[in-house]
């Protein structure tokens, strides 16, 4: 099931994206960086996404807990003319390649198109193996930017959705 994040979800969202984070840029982001994430912290920037309402955070939920999370709203990078953007899509591990981050990005999207908007972006660091997934859903790869995390000098990609995905 597909819902809204809650603040009971905080630590479960927390713990998932801190050890995502880990898991998938070990190697590409410098390991201070990623020893120094706390679930602590990750949680209270949780919370106060869930708390605002300027965007979204979605969950999926088996009943036994938080398997994965979306969150998303108005695009934050004028340079990019998408006007939706997917800012975060995270799942557990042993939940991956099971259509529940397909069903994510879906339920995301529909959010989007709630909130009247009618594209749709998503930055991914191009190292990360998941850029298979964004061009399996239709993403196309739009602009590469370098950012710093870090400090280390990382390329990241926009995938664009000039309409929002099927939902």
């Amino acid at each position: 099931m597909i819902r809204d994040a809650t603040a009971a979800d905080v630590s479960a969202i927390a713990l998932i994206h801190v050890d995502a984070l880990r898991d998938t840029y070990a190697g590409v982001v410098p390991d201070d960086y990623l020893r120094a994430l706390t679930y602590r912290s990750r949680a209270a920037m949780w919370r106060r996404a869930i708390e605002r309402a300027r965007g979204f955070v979605l969950v999926a939920d088996d009943g036994g807990g938080v398997l994965g999370f979306a969150s998303g709203g108005s695009g934050r990078d004028v340079t990019i003319p998408f006007d939706g953007e997917l800012y975060a899509i995270y799942l557990r591990p042993d939940r991956l390649r099971r259509g529940l981050g397909t069903a994510l990005l879906r339920a995301a999207a529909s959010r989007l198109a709630e909130r009247g908007l009618t594209s749709m972006y998503a930055m991914v660091l191009a190292a990360n193996p998941a850029c298979r997934f964004y061009e399996a859903l239709g993403g196309e790869r739009f602009v590469r930017k370098t950012i710093e995390i870090g400090g280390a000098a990382l390329d990241e990609v926009a995938y664009v959705w000039p309409e929002l995905p099927s939902c």
